[in-house]
């Protein structure tokens, strides 16, 4: 799977998908952020979803799993520019009351700022 991640001011990662998330995500989002990170402070991941057309329940679990190291570095989570077929799969795991959902990396990018 193709993650790329893009390490920002302040501890801030941009991690982008691309067009499926499936069985290999669960390893690879943590994965590709830990080694970024590289031992730097973990502020805060955006999780750009923009390019994603198709994801599982292996998809979401990666979600959780990303949530969970997030959590662990006491870093803030936002899932952005997320599409149609995406957000009804979050709705109906209710996954909007665990993480935040913004339209695009700059409005998550505007909240992080905002939050601080």
């Amino acid at each position: 799977m193709d993650v790329t991640v893009r390490q920002e001011a302040d501890g801030r990662f941009i991690v982008s998908c691309p067009d499926q998330l499936g069985r290999q995500a669960r390893l690879d989002l943590v994965e590709a952020v830990v080694k970024s990170a590289a031992g730097d402070r973990v502020a805060a991941i955006v999780l750009d979803l923009e390019q994603v057309q198709f994801m599982n329940s292996a998809g979401l679990g990666a979600i959780f799993a990303l949530r969970k190291y997030a959590q662990q570095a006491d870093a803030q989570m936002i899932i952005a520019a997320a599409g149609p077929s995406v957000l009804r799969l979050f709705r109906t795991v209710n996954l909007p009351a665990l993480v935040p959902l913004a339209a695009s990396v700059d409005e998550a990018r505007a909240r992080l700022s905002a939050a601080r």
